[in-house]
């Protein structure tokens, strides 16, 4: 499993180049460099379960672009055009993110003082039990989606 993530909300206009490139380096070039590494280790398996962690903010276009949903926009391209090169090698690639709010450590030191509903907060066991699921199958199974942890049920 690919889980990097540096967080950054703030608009491009005001994006220092440093923290735009602290988001691609950790939560893009993180994810490739881990998923270069292990591919060799599940080809030689026989097959496996590829999964990066990604985010609902992607598609949240309307709250404008800023570099983490860039970035995590970016690894979801990577695992998507990915599952097609290692279907062949059994390996089922995905992307999976949280249907709501995950308060993570991250997400407070980075979320800008942002209030969250409680609505929209997600328990962090939902995105395990999804992260679970994805990882017992191989390309047999679901690959090449993005998969929201609460919609999950394979």
């Amino acid at each position: 499993m690919a889980n990097a993530g540096v967080l950054w909300l703030g608009p491009i206009v005001t994006t220092p180049l440093k923290r735009w490139q602290l988001c691609l380096d950790v939560n893009l070039t993180g994810v490739f460099l881990v998923t270069k590494a292990v591919i060799p280790h599940v080809r030689a398996r026989g097959g496996g379960s590829l999964i990066a962690i990604t985010t609902t903010g992607v598609d949240m276009i309307e709250h404008g672009a800023n570099a983490y949903w860039v970035s995590k926009a970016a690894a979801e391209r990577l695992y998507l055009g990915l599952a097609a090169d290692l279907r062949a090698d059994n390996i089922a690639v995905n992307c999976l993110s949280p249907s709501r709010v995950v308060l993570t450590e991250g997400w407070q030191a980075g979320g800008g003082g942002l209030q969250i509903p409680p609505e929209m907060v997600e328990p962090p066991e939902a995105m395990a039990h999804a992260a679970v699921l994805l990882a017992r199958q191989n390309a047999a199974g679901v690959t090449g989606t993005v998969q929201r942890s609460e919609s999950l049920t394979l």
